[in-house]
């Protein structure tokens, strides 16, 4: 019998990471990596789609808090969706 990590369907899969919040940020990508996940991060929505606009490829998922400066969670998740954002995004 094998031991060590597991292995699951989500390895490898890239998250956009929207958290303006330093402990949560630190805290989210910490569960992410401990599953086997990459995160990229942006400060607000704002940088969030400058990120996707460089490589909407790129990301297999968004995880993005409601209340940011520049431009909040709802109203980035509405110009994603726009610019033909079709990825899983959890707010």
């Amino acid at each position: 019998m094998e031991t060590g990590t597991a292995k699951g369907p989500e390895q490898g899969l890239r998250i956009l990471l929207v958290e303006d919040v330093a402990s949560n940020w630190k805290l989210l990508r910490r569960l992410l990596e401990r599953h086997g996940l990459t995160s990229v991060d942006a400060e607000h929505g704002q940088i969030a789609l400058d990120i996707y606009d460089s490589g909407p490829d790129s990301f297999d998922s968004i995880l993005i808090d409601f209340e940011k400066p520049v431009l909040d969670g709802p109203s980035a998740v509405e110009e994603l969706r726009r610019r033909g954002g079709d990825l899983v995004i959890v707010g």
